[in-house]
């Protein structure tokens, strides 16, 4: 199983459920804000990995959620279909099921919503995307890992992306996991007592800085992209460091002072209309106008930091308003004159 730790929502200050993990009205909420990261993340990995899109189970939070997730999907022009508690019947939820099982299915993806856990199997499932963050169900995590880690003819191996930070909260409990193994789910739920909150320090040991895959135990290399973890007192420098954030739009993300416009609310929008920006009028390639945007965005808000995964996101041109592509432009203005003074 390959896992990927994509772009997560933020989960602090999340309402919590009286079971000790989130509350699933929230947590949807929190996630539908990232969808079209799950999306585009979803394209381009099993483009990277299948040369295609392969059969994909999604676990949602709440219905909700579920239902945007597979309208956006379908806007896209894939067929990604929803079954969960709520379904009108049992006949309905069987016979998506049915047809998913399809070797040739006319479905690319099934969303479940607390419906697909335990007791499905459908072997030739190449790619999972958790969107459902668990605070203390190890158990719950581990059996939705095992909905695509099944034995399929011409399956090599099953590709996880993490959208919900379960890999990274559970990376220690994961790993146990996998050096000892369990005749059954009793050992893993024990582990379902302890609350755990994602922690950078530990994406950092288990989890490749540059593509996000998670590592081989005891590898400083990433067998995926080659990748070399820095050993310890090793002096590293990096263009625009990505890593975890607060992402609260309107808390985590203080505008540079003396800017006002009513635009900078929306950190995630002035990093898509920069890129837009710099794209088209960069003339040194896709890597260099990123470069570039990131500096942009930095100026805008000067001590922050995207979160891992958004840097390297597709644009999104048709969703730059004019107010923001005015605001970046202005900045790109303020910094050449201030190079030309100190030029000069």
């Amino acid at each position: 199983l390959k896992i990927k730790a994509c772009v997560t929502p933020d989960m602090k200050g999340a309402k919590k459920a009286f079971t000790g993990e989130y509350d699933d009205t929230d947590a949807g909420q929190r996630g539908i804000t990232i969808i079209g990261d799950v999306i585009h993340t979803w394209v381009q990995q099993t483009q990277k990995h299948f040369g295609g899109p392969v059969k994909t189970i999604v676990f949602s939070p709440s219905v909700a959620h579920g239902e945007e997730l597979c309208r956006q999907f379908a806007a896209a022009g894939f067929n990604f279909q929803q079954i969960s508690y709520l379904d009108a019947s049992d006949n309905e939820r069987r016979e998506k099921i049915e047809e998913f099982r399809k070797p040739d299915s006319a479905i690319h993806g099934l969303v479940s919503c607390a419906v697909l856990t335990k007791g499905f199997d459908v072997p030739d499932v190449r790619c999972g995307i958790s969107c459902r963050p668990y605070r203390k169900s190890f158990s719950s995590h581990v059996q939705e890992l095992g909905r695509v880690m099944r034995i399929a003819d011409g399956k090599d191996f099953g590709l996880w992306l993490d959208h919900s930070g379960n890999c990274v909260t559970f990376a220690e409990d994961t790993a146990w996991l996998f050096e000892h193994g369990v005749d059954s789910l009793s050992s893993a739920q024990k582990k379902d007592s302890e609350a755990r909150e994602p922690a950078e320090r530990v994406k950092q040991k288990y989890f490749c800085g540059e593509c996000g895959l998670q590592m081989e135990p005891h590898h400083d290399t990433c067998l995926s992209c080659g990748w070399r973890r820095p050993k310890y007192g090793e002096i590293q420098v990096v263009e625009g460091e990505l890593i975890d954030v607060d992402f609260s739009i309107r808390n985590a993300f203080e505008p540079r002072k003396g800017l006002r416009a009513k635009c900078l609310d929306d950190p995630r929008a002035i990093w898509n209309t920069a890129l837009a920006y710099c794209l088209s009028n960069g003339r040194k390639g896709d890597e260099a106008s990123r470069k570039w945007a990131y500096g942009v965005w930095r100026g805008i808000y000067p001590g922050s930091k995207l979160p891992y995964g958004l840097y390297e996101t597709a644009c999104e041109p048709a969703r730059v308003q004019v107010d923001e592509w005015q605001l970046v432009e202005r900045e790109v203005k303020r910094f050449r004159k201030g190079s030309q003074r100190r030029a000069a």
